[in-house]
């Protein structure tokens, strides 16, 4: 839907709109930002538990001689070095997000 053209008319309809508004357009990006800060804490919650998992079964990896087992031990890893990646991969594009959009509200109040 194009947004209509303001004209003599219907401007203070605009205003009113905006002054409606106004409020939830300051208050909205604060709650974005905790949001992703919420979600980066979480995604750094699960790196330190992967990198315990991983190095919980290269430690049993090292003690166990039964061949069967090491086997699993290592499927477990590869599985977990695949999960702790991706981890890594939501950690890099949250951040990215972060700086973006600090680099945009520094950017507006420049102006």
């Amino acid at each position: 839907m194009a947004c209509p053209e303001i004209n003599r008319s219907n401007v203070g309809f605009f205003i009113l709109c905006e002054l409606a508004t106004h409020n939830l357009r300051q208050t909205l990006p604060a709650t974005v930002m905790e949001n992703i800060y919420a979600r980066l804490a979480e995604y750094y919650g699960y790196k330190r538990r992967l990198l315990a998992m991983i190095r919980d079964r290269y430690s049993l990896h090292d003690a166990v001689d039964d061949l069967v087992y090491i086997k699993q031990l290592q499927k477990e890893i590869a599985a977990l070095t695949s999960r702790l990646q991706r981890c890594r991969q939501a950690l890099v594009r949250l951040e990215y997000k972060i700086k973006l959009r600090k680099d945009i509200e520094q950017e507006k109040y420049a102006l």
